[in-house]
Formats: C-alpha cells, sequence, structure tokens
C-alpha cells in the first residue's frame, strides 16, 4: 500500500508544481497557516498575507486539519508544495490502511478491497484534477469512520466513532455532511438497538470539533457566502446527467467516472444480489443526479458538487471486493477495464475546461 501511495504521487512530487484548480489556493493557505503556527498561533483563523495584506478569514469557516498537517510536513523540513503533494500521498496510504482494517476481520480477500479502494478513479481525481487537499484526507478518514460505528454494533464503545467524526468535521465539512447522510443515517435505521450510543458518538463528536464549528456557522453573516455558489459549476443541479453539459469536458470526465463504479456494480449485482452493490449504485444515482430535486434540499443544496458522494461507493464496491470479488478473476478482469477507463480520463492532471472560467478571487 505503501508502494501504490508512493508511485500516485512520485510524479507530481518530481514535476513542475500543479497550480490549476485548488493547488494554487492550497499553496497559499498551507504557506500562511504554517507561518503562523510558526509564530507561536496555535489556532490561526486569519490569514494576514493574504489580499495584498488586508488579510482574510479563511480558517474562521474552512477547517483546518488538513494545514495542520501540511505544516507537521513544513516543520519537519519540506518546502509548502512537497508537503502538499506529500501529504495527497499518506493520504491514500491512510485510506488503504484504513480500508484494510475495515475489511480484515471478515473479508477474505482484504488488500485486494484496501489497493481498489486506494486507486479508485474519484479518489485519483480528486488529486490530479481537483487538487482537493482537505477533501482527500476526509476521505482517508472514512474507512475509520466506519470502523468507528462497527464497533459500536458490536458493543465495543462508541469513543472511536466520536473521534472519528469530529476530526471528518474539522477536515472537510461537506464531506463529514454527506458522512452524516449516507453513514450515520442508514446505521440508525438498520442497528436501532444500537442507536443510543451511535447517537452519543455523533452528538459527541459534533461537539469535540466546535472549536472550528460554531465560529463557522455564527459567523456566515458576517462574510459573503454567496461566493461559494456564484457560478454554475458550484451548484449541485450543473453536475446532474439531466442538465448535460456535455460542452464541459470535466462534466463529461465525472461521468466517466460515475459509470466507472456504476458498469462494474451492475455486473457483479446480475448475479450476486449483494447489498453494498446496490448501496453503490444508489450513491451513484445520486452522484449523477438522477434522484430529482435530492441535491435542492436545503442543507445538501450545500454540498457545492453531488460528485463528492462517490467515495462512498468506492468503498462500498472495495468492501465488495474484498469479501467476494478477488476470488472470481475473470470477473476482476471485468472490473478492472473501467476503472482504468475512469483513471485515464482523471490520471493525467490536468485541468480540462469548456472555457474559461471566471478568476476566483484569492483566497476565496
Amino acid at each position: 500500500m505503501l508502494a501504490v501511495a508512493a508511485g500516485i504521487v512520485a510524479k507530481p512530487l518530481l514535476s513542475p508544481p500543479m497550480v490549476h484548480d485548488s493547488f494554487w489556493i492550497d499553496y497559499v493557505w498551507a504557506r500562511q497557516f504554517a507561518a503562523e503556527l510558526a509564530a507561536g498561533n496555535i489556532y490561526p483563523r486569519w490569514l494576514p498575507a493574504s489580499f495584498g495584506g488586508l488579510g482574510a478569514p479563511v480558517f474562521y469557516f474552512y477547517p483546518p486539519v488538513a494545514f495542520y498537517l501540511v505544516t507537521l510536513l513544513d516543520l519537519a523540513g519540506f518546502a509548502t508544495y512537497p508537503s502538499i503533494i506529500l501529504l495527497f500521498g499518506l493520504s491514500f496510504f491512510a485510506s488503504g490502511i484504513g480500508a484494510f482494517l475495515l475489511f480484515h476481520e471478515t473479508a477474505r480477500w482484504p488488500l485486494a478491497g484496501a489497493v481498489m479502494f486506494m486507486v479508485a478513479p474519484y479518489h485519483l481525481l480528486d488529486f490530479t484534477l481537483r487538487g482537493a487537499l482537505a477533501e482527500s484526507v476526509a476521505i482517508a478518514l472514512l474507512p475509520f469512520l466506519l470502523i468507528g460505528f462497527k464497533r459500536i454494533s458490536e458493543g465495543k464503545g462508541w469513543h472511536f466513532a466520536c473521534l472519528g467524526y469530529a476530526l471528518m468535521i474539522l477536515t472537510h465539512l461537506p464531506f463529514a455532511l454527506l458522512a452524516s447522510l449516507f453513514v450515520i443515517a442508514p446505521f440508525a435505521v438498520m442497528k436501532r438497538a444500537r442507536l443510543v450510543p451511535a447517537a452519543l458518538a455523533t452528538c459527541l463528536g459534533i461537539g469535540l470539533a466546535a472549536i472550528y464549528l460554531v465560529p463557522a456557522i455564527m459567523l456566515g453573516p458576517f462574510r459573503d457566502e454567496a461566493q461559494l455558489f456564484n457560478e454554475a459549476q458550484l451548484l449541485p443541479g450543473y453536475w446532474s446527467l439531466y442538465a448535460g453539459q456535455w460542452g464541459d469536458p470535466f462534466f463529461v470526465g465525472i461521468h466517466l467516472v460515475i459509470a466507472s463504479i456504476a458498469i462494474p456494480a451492475v455486473l457483479f449485482a446480475v448475479r450476486d444480489r449483494d447489498p453494498r452493490l446496490f448501496y453503490a449504485l444508489a450513491i451513484c444515482a445520486l452522484a449523477a443526479g438522477l434522484v430529482p430535486l435530492f441535491w435542492s434540499l436545503p442543507i445538501l443544496s450545500k454540498v457545492q458538487f453531488s460528485f463528492r458522494a462517490l467515495p462512498f461507493a468506492e468503498l462500498a464496491l472495495a468492501a465488495y471486493v474484498a469479501h467476494r470479488g478477488a476470488a472470481q478473476g475473470k470477473r476482476l478482469f471485468v472490473l478492472g477495464l473501467p476503472l482504468i477507463a475512469g483513471w485515464g480520463r482523471a490520471g493525467d492532471g490536468r485541468p480540462r475546461r469548456a472555457k474559461p472560467r471566471r478568476p476566483r478571487p484569492p483566497d476565496a
């Protein structure tokens, strides 16, 4: 798994710095966050060098965990950009470790499922095209959150789930919202006998994240939140299959990634009525915007991108492979074809745009 993670980030680490999409924002924020920490500011919220020295309240609304981790690498002697790429690599590695720990007690092929989760197409796209640093760290936390709720179902305590949920909120709030919907809510429905410890873990997890979450919510009226939704591409409806934005190559790429997850799930479900496959297909349908009005719900509309749900489908498919798929070589080969197709779209690290977008203001 370490070799796989290193292979994913080796070329970007040795190549000229990537500055497309969120990479330049990662750099600007990480550099200032590290400088503030080095100056003794334990929880930097204001970035004073932004906007030509006017400053920006970035970490009054953006979760800080990913930037603490970048700063640890920075303080270890790495420059800012290599620290960012190394954190992506560590996130891939951690996601594999988490998936392996999640699968190994019950699955026959836990390593196969773990590696598959590491190289799943949206997971790769998040790095290569989007530069989504905090979201990549949050994806790495997903298997650990599931381990926590698995422990609750086994009567082993709620503390691990509580910590995992708090860390996810403190890393990437939209992804934590989706985890609430696609992990915690189904658990509450299916494991009603363990509802009290699950609710306790969830509520205390929110409480542990309050140092970030309360200011982020309460100070919302004092910042221009409309900037987060001021373009069509920043709204979930833009990414719906019904929207038909086929002139946007990134839109096409996203739906190729969705297909690369859905196709093997359908092929396997024809023979195996495995609940994990149907869960993956349901997530793919939601990510593709096939359920009318779903992403228009008041809170879900703030997720911005419906395709952020795809890691949940990828982990479900990886779980199926860990438990049943790897014993069937021919079917794994069928699985590999669409995954390769998804990686072919996501893996070259170049942004694809149908037309130039309006530049986002610094530290947007």
